[in-house]
């Protein structure tokens, strides 16, 4: 039994060392389309979601190649009866010096967890417009201007268009990571993160409570 626990948190290391990547694909032209997917280990075993003009499909993927299919049933969505919402909760704008620290160790967090991730890939050609020259010619300016590629964006060309309204083409996004450093980057959140001031002041947001309700 011992032997066993230790070869599962063995395997279970060994997997989260190995890395997942996530691919999406969308395409607009008369009608959206876009594909999904998930992949891991790698590019191996993957599950994919895929939406054309029949519907959505839940997809079993091996490396490029799906192996099932499965189309998505629409859901019946069921009218609910509006709940009065109950005053109260934590009202964090009240602290500001709490308020603070929750804003810069949120943007500790997001900036440590976007490090996780290998550097994404853009590829493909679109095509955009405002329905306004004006407007479009001053975002174009801008973008030329900042932008030493112009209008590309690594392999995503973006062809602006000084007429029409119009927003078609395919564009493409890739990256991915390893597990085990989303994981650690999560644990390292909790030791910056005023996890102490949120439990006190959700208990005396209890406290207040009760006594209102005395």
């Amino acid at each position: 039994m011992l032997l066993a626990l230790w070869i599962l948190i063995a395997l279970l290391i060994i997997a989260s060392l190995l890395p997942f990547s996530l691919y999406v694909k969308g395409a607009r032209g008369t009608d959206f389309s876009y594909q999904a997917a998930f992949h891991w280990p790698w590019q191996a075993l993957g599950i994919g979601l895929r939406r054309d003009a029949q519907g959505r499909y839940l997809q079993l993927l091996f490396g490029n190649r799906c192996l099932y299919e499965r189309k998505r049933r629409k859901k019946i969505r069921k009218e609910r009866k509006k709940k009065k919402k109950k005053k109260g909760g934590l009202n964090l704008f009240k602290d500001r010096e709490l308020l603070s620290q929750l804003i810069r160790a949120g943007m500790r967090f997001l900036k440590d967890l976007l490090l996780c991730f290998r550097r994404p890939r853009l590829a493909g050609d679109v095509e955009i417009g405002f329905g306004d020259p004006a407007a479009m010619g001053v975002i174009s300016g801008l973008v030329y201007a900042v932008s030493p590629t112009g209008m590309m964006l690594d392999d995503l060309r973006i062809r602006p268009n000084y007429v029409d309204a119009v927003l078609i083409g395919e564009a493409d996004f890739s990256t991915g990571a390893r597990p085990a450093r989303i994981v650690i980057v999560l644990v390292k959140s909790i030791f910056y993160f005023p996890i102490v001031g949120l439990l006190r002041l959700f208990r005396r947001r209890k406290k207040t409570a009760k006594k209102k309700e005395v």
